[in-house]
């Protein structure tokens, strides 16, 4: 592996620096920030998306696709009250069911 290294730009690069071990401490740095700056991306696009998983409209459309996909598969019996309530303020009416 070593006798791939350019000696001659690494002792120029290091010298430019103030010898070695600045260079390796700017090295350093510079992986810090850009660890630092996805760092802040992800948690920043984990924020986003939790906000809109958490918002009302996100939660009214997967009750719809949960009932839509329950009315052509099975009786929509396994909505729960609130999912019910969110399809209704949505809209939507709803589908008269046998009550034995």
């Amino acid at each position: 592996m070593s006798a791939n290294w350019d000696y001659a730009m690494l002792t120029l690069d290091a010298s430019q620096y103030g010898g070695p071990e600045q260079f390796r401490k700017a090295l350093d740095r510079a992986g810090q920030r850009k660890g630092a700056i996805k760092t802040i991306v992800a948690v920043a696009l984990v924020a986003v998306v939790y906000s809109a998983y958490r918002s009302r409209f996100v939660q009214t459309q997967i009750a719809k696709a949960r009932y839509w996909l329950s009315s052509r598969f099975q009786k929509p019996e396994w909505l729960s009250k609130q999912q019910v309530h969110l399809l209704d303020s949505a809209g939507n009416e709803k589908e008269e069911t046998d009550d034995e």
